[in-house]
């Protein structure tokens, strides 16, 4: 069955984004099964370029104007009013009033209005809508009933919350009360209105659970994120000092007070190790939270903690790669699943998987064999010397990782998954439709 796609997200590729090889990895499965895929997405001046093949995708980047031409006279003098206060006195007020009366993130909306979108892509059988701009899922839930066409709406993040222990500050605040109070109610309109006819994949089992539970039973499946290929099982590194490295985003949720404790009990138990020790911490970024920023000053304070500045694709991968241990840092409670771990266990290299319980993070770790789970600073600081010792005689780390169990956990793997998903979707909807036509 050839298939009419139409995927929606504003971030794509060529980036270096995390969050853009998702629906990347998704459209390149959907082509090479012979489907007709069309993305529309944001143009975006990137810093890393990602080069990636995109022969054979019909893909539409769109300017973000400074007042899309087709808000009303009124909508368009608000938006203005919205950006030039943007952190100015007044600012929160005009921006919470132009949030509550325009259109879902009215200040990142693109050009062409939803009816110009639906003269350039035509006629659609499946539209599928990522974020993280949450306008992308409710214009592709208007794309869809444009087109009559099967909609999926695929959660990366959770949009409104529903189960605390999905929400990050940096992806789900919405300020302080009232005006969370009054975002809440519009997003969880907005969601449930713009989801009214779709199925839903999600990357977490957390993050599925939300969206059921605001929006209703309905065909659901989880999703995992992916690595590219399966474990390459590099050689054993030679580092001149022992190398941990923690590569990616830092979030205030995450356990790293564990792991500072750590480094203090190694720098003051055991200073040879710490002196022959170093930690990377690499592509922190601070300036959007303000606890980060702490966060990064008490790093800096340690000296077998060094932070480097965000890298490129391959060196981030040639670094893991070089690693002696990977750190990965625990959520506690929270029901978060990033996407490194996934490079993580695609790397060859062992995980020390640091945080105070048990999660999905764990789970996968374990089912691939590819990590040692830490639960306290202590038992942190003990195979931190274990693993050292081994590295100072120059044998290697204990390292047995199932090969089978992580090569489920490639992209191509997952996104099959993804693509047999939109089949069965589409095929009931066809059924109950009784539609005849192209692709169906």
């Amino acid at each position: 069955m050839t298939l009419r796609i139409l995927l929606i997200a504003s971030q794509f590729p060529p980036t270096n984004a995390t969050g853009a090889r998702r629906p990347y990895y998704l459209a390149r499965q959907l082509r090479d099964a012979g489907h007709v895929v069309t993305v529309l997405t944001s143009l975006r001046d990137e810093e890393q370029p990602w080069s990636v093949d995109m022969e054979g995708m019909h893909v539409h980047r769109f300017r973000t104007p400074s007042t899309p031409p087709w808000f009303t006279s009124w909508q368009g003098a608000l938006h203005r009013a919205a950006t030039r206060s943007r952190g100015g006195r007044g600012g929160r007020a005009i921006g919470l009033l132009a949030e509550l009366l325009l259109p879902l993130d009215h200040l990142h909306r693109w050009d062409p209005a939803p009816e110009v979108l639906e003269e350039l892509v035509g006629e659609q059988d499946v539209v599928v809508a990522t974020g993280p701009l949450w306008s992308m899922v409710q214009l592709g839930g208007e794309m869809a009933r444009r087109c009559n066409a099967t909609f999926i709406a695929d959660y990366r993040d959770p949009w409104t919350i529903a189960l605390p222990e999905v929400g990050l500050h940096v992806l789900t605040y919405m300020g302080p009360w009232p005006a969370s109070w009054s975002r809440r109610l519009r997003h969880s309109a907005w969601e449930r209105k713009a989801t009214r006819e779709a199925s839903f994949t999600a990357a977490t089992k957390g993050l599925l659970k939300n969206a059921l539970l605001l929006n209703g039973e309905r065909p659901a499946l989880q999703v995992y994120n992916g690595a590219p290929g399966p474990a390459t099982m590099p050689g054993m590194p030679k580092n001149p000092r022992f190398t941990l490295v923690y590569t990616g985003s830092v979030y205030r949720e995450q356990e790293w007070d564990l792991v500072l404790r750590a480094v203090d009990l190694l720098e003051r138990d055991h200073p040879e190790v710490a002196g022959t020790s170093r930690l990377l911490v690499v592509g922190m970024r601070t300036a959007h939270d303000s606890s980060l920023s702490d966060l990064g000053r008490r790093m800096d304070q340690r000296p077998t903690i060094e932070r480097q500045a965000r890298l490129g694709r391959e060196e981030v991968l040639g670094l893991q790669q070089q690693a002696d241990l990977l750190l990965h840092v625990g959520f506690g409670e929270k029901q978060v699943l990033p996407l490194k771990l996934f490079e993580y266990i695609a790397s060859g290299r062992p995980i020390a998987q640091v945080g105070s319980g048990m999660s999905e993070q764990v789970e996968i770790i374990e089912r691939t064999r590819t990590g040692t789970t830490l639960t306290t600073p202590e038992t942190f600081v003990d195979h931190w010397l274990e693993c050292h010792a081994l590295w100072q005689a120059g044998e290697a780390i204990p390292f047995d990782p199932d090969k089978e169990a992580i090569a489920q956990f490639t992209w191509e793997v997952q996104m099959e998954r993804f693509h047999q998903f939109i089949l069965e979707r589409h095929a009931e909807k066809a059924g109950i439709s009784g539609s005849e036509g192209p692709g169906r």
